[in-house]
Formats: C-alpha cells, structure tokens, sequence
C-alpha cells in the first residue's frame, strides 16, 4: 500500500488552507491578532519532525512487519477489520496518552505539546521530537492482530490526524458530539494549564475510554491553556527541551540531597 505523491500533496494544501482560513476568521470576527511568534516556532517545530519520522520510516515499518509476521494468521484489510483495528488504536493511544502524563520524564516529553498558549491548528504540531520518534512503537503489540502492517501504520496515522480538529477554538461546541467524540470543546479542557483538568480527556477519536475509565469532563469554553509553573517562550529549542531541562535538575537536586551527609 503506498499512497502517490499527490495525496501527501494535497493533504498539506489543505492544512494549510484551514492554517488560513482559522487565522483569517480570528482577525476579522474576533479583532484576535495572530500570535505570530507562536505560530513561527509551531511551524520551526513542524518542519523538523516529519523528516525525522521520515528519516526513521524504514526502520518503523521494519519493525511492524517482523511482529506481523509473527503470528500464523493474516487478517484481509476488509472495512470490518479496519474499523475495529482503529477502535484498538484509539484505546492504545488512549492509554499511551495517559502514561505520559503518569510518570515524571514522560511528562518532561510532552509537556512540549502543552506548552501552546492558544489553542490553533498549527498548535497541533507542537511535538516533542523524542516523544514522537518512540511513540509509534506503543502500538505495536496491536502488530501481532495479523492485518498488514502498513495499514496499521496508516491507521496510526488517521488516528493521530484527529488530533487536527481539536486543536482550535474556532468551534466552541459540537452538540451532540461532545459525548461520543473527541471535539475542541472536550480536548480545550486536557490543554488546560490546571493540572486537575489537563488529567482528563486523554482520547483522540473516542471518548468511550475516559467514560470507561474515569477521566472524562464534559468541556469548558474557556481555559487558561499551558504548562504550570513554565514560563512562556517562543524559541523552538527551548519549547523542545525545557521540560527535560527542569527534569534533569531535579533528578540532580535529589541525588545531591541523597548523597549529602547525615550530621
């Protein structure tokens, strides 16, 4: 399965358009001036990680194939089969989601996505590097299904594109939807810069895994978006590594605690 040249074309285009279309509307609506400094190391950001996820394509398709290939079974990529293999993503990302914000270097990684203090589609692109080059590898155990790894991987992909439609205050509600799916008015709470709510709403597509497992909320208009306790910057490399700064200091301020001697 390999998709021609013009479908990465076009779907840049689009994204692009609606990059635009959404600048243009809180310009004009709203008098909102654009964040152009955001916007810049959002787009800086942007255009590092796909070649990094490029660079590393081979050895991530490499990989899928040999656990695919470990099972005796083959499942036919039938609409059946990818629709449920896309609900197993979604509950994987769920889960993957959740773990980067349970344990203190996973949050250093992703803290970069949080860092936005205005919600917009290019604030999609706002990735760690480090976290999106191993992020990928989280899905692999749903290799071992037997569908073809590289509807797997596209599937991934299509998972991770959702992402897109939440990151905007373009929309303020979806009636109706909010229940079911992942939306910008559910998702505007998980930016919030209170630790609290930033804990809840960890799905991408569905919200059925935080009903299930208690971390839904049900939407603000309004929140104070960002880290807690981090100062606001623009400067690409800092928005990367900040989060892993302050986790490598207080690594070393604990060890040097430890290490100091009981009077």
């Amino acid at each position: 399965m390999v998709l021609p040249p013009s479908f990465y074309v076009a779907s840049t285009a689009l994204l692009f358009l609606l990059v635009m279309a959404e600048l243009t509307y809180f310009a004009i609506a709203r008098l909102r001036s654009p964040d152009v400094g955001a916007h810049a190391a959002n787009g800086a950001i942007f255009a590092v990680d796909p070649l990094l996820r490029g660079f590393t394509l081979a050895a991530r398709v490499a990989t899928f194939c040999f656990v695919a290939n470990l099972v005796p079974w083959s499942l036919e990529a039938t609409p059946l089969t990818l629709l449920v293999a896309y609900v197993l993503v979604d509950f994987v990302y769920y889960w993957k989601h959740r773990f980067m914000h349970s344990f203190d270097l996973g949050w250093a990684l992703h803290s970069t996505h949080h860092s936005s203090e205005r919600l917009t589609f290019f604030a999609t692109f706002r990735l760690n590097w480090i976290e999106s080059f191993f992020s990928y590898y989280a899905f692999l155990p749903l290799a071992l299904l037997g569908l073809p790894a590289l509807w797997l991987l596209l599937l991934i992909e299509i998972n991770d594109g959702w992402q897109f439609v939440c990151h905007t205050d373009l929309v303020s509600r979806f009636k109706g939807l909010d229940r079911v799916f992942n939306t910008p008015n559910i998702h505007r709470v998980h930016h919030s810069r209170n630790p609290e709510l930033s804990q809840k709403n960890y799905g991408s597509t569905f919200m059925i895994w935080d009903r299930l497992f208690g971390t839904y909320h049900p939407g603000l208009e309004e929140v104070d978006a960002g880290v807690e306790g981090r100062s606001p910057t623009n400067h690409p490399l800092r928005i990367q590594f900040d989060g892993l700064i302050a986790w490598w200091r207080r690594r070393a301020s604990r060890a040097a605690k430890l290490q100091r001697p009981v009077r």
